[in-house]
């Protein structure tokens, strides 16, 4: 029987990535345990949705990792920029200077991008706690309701008298 490898390539592309599972899968659209499910599914695939999702959400992440596992779970953009500049070798001041901005761009983004996410999964929190809070709001004035109706109900019954 041949081994699933996909759940363990997304876990090692979290980790990577800094995230957890739960936030992983929730920010893709899926549930928080979808990553784990993958265990129990009968084939050991992503379908295109979900990986067109993951790239969405995570556009440094190596599409080649998650398929076949090789490489590295997530894309250097460093290197990537230093083979451009070998494939484009000028000694222009100007490409290098724009190759030193292009790399703090991308560096900017992608601690705006952790923020963002971190900002988010704390709101996601928040709004979680909030709508319990709610919810025990409702069920104490349907409680209260409820008792209220009953002593109406015990108040107005009048006593009947026997009749020997």
């Amino acid at each position: 029987m041949q081994e699933k490898v996909m759940k363990s390539r997304l876990e090692m592309l979290g980790k990577a990535l800094g995230v957890s599972m739960r936030q992983f899968g929730l920010t893709i659209g899926r549930s928080g345990g979808w990553v784990n499910s993958l265990a129990q599914i009968k084939s050991d695939s992503i379908n295109t949705q979900d990986l067109t999702r993951i790239l969405e959400a995570y556009p440094n992440a190596n599409v080649a990792y998650i398929l076949t596992g090789k490489g590295s779970p997530v894309l250097e953009d460093t290197l990537e920029v230093q083979d451009y500049a070998a494939a484009n070798a000028t000694d222009s001041p100007d490409y290098k200077e724009l190759c030193i901005a292009y790399r703090q761009d991308l560096a900017d983004a992608r601690e705006e991008i952790r923020k963002l996410r971190e900002s988010y999964f704390q709101l996601l929190d928040t709004n979680n706690h909030l709508m319990a809070e709610v919810s025990k709001l409702q069920m104490s004035l349907i409680q209260s309701d409820a008792a209220s109706m009953f002593r109406d109900r015990i108040e107005t019954k009048t006593p009947q008298k026997r009749a020997f």
